[in-house]
């Protein structure tokens, strides 16, 4: 796994430590409360599944600061960010998760191409549903989905 850079950013393999981090930030600036309602603890954070998941963080290199985070799940498919709230609204996910899509595309991330994603996204995420429209995901039933072949295979049976 190596550094993804982008025009503003840099998304790298997150680091030991780094998940910690995120946890104090988040809980620090209410984030949790506001997002997931009061519903999650520290203890609920505090270990990711490293084993299979991949973690990167999102940093600003001007400031070496962590503003966020993507995570991958190579079995299922499976892509989700998050953002410090003080960074929002200023296009940072979109690069970021853009760049990193690309790198598991590539091959990048988890040492082969990869060519499906789905996320899941709260209702109340007004946000996160437009900027997962902006990639390219697709809605249904179960949630946002991003397959190229997918798509092509729908067009074709709707022409």
């Amino acid at each position: 796994m190596r550094t993804i850079t982008t025009d503003r950013l840099y998304l790298r393999p997150m680091a030991d430590g780094e998940w910690d981090k995120f946890i104090d930030h988040v809980f620090d600036a209410d984030e949790v409360y506001i997002q997931f309602q009061g519903r999650l603890t520290r203890e609920m954070l505090a270990k990711p599944y490293t084993d299979c998941v991949i973690y990167y963080t999102i940093v600003l290199p001007f400031v070496q600061e962590m503003i966020g985070y993507v995570e991958f799940v190579p079995r299922t498919g499976s892509i989700g960010y998050y953002i410090f709230e003080e960074y929002r609204h200023q296009g940072f996910a979109y690069e970021g998760v853009k760049a990193f899509m690309e790198a598991c595309m590539r091959g990048e991330v988890s040492g082969r191409p990869e060519r499906e994603f789905y996320a899941d996204v709260v209702d109340y995420n007004v946000p996160s549903k437009k900027l997962l429209r902006k990639l390219g995901f697709r809605e249904d039933d179960y949630g946002f989905y991003y397959d190229p072949e997918r798509e092509e295979e729908i067009e074709e049976k709707v022409a």
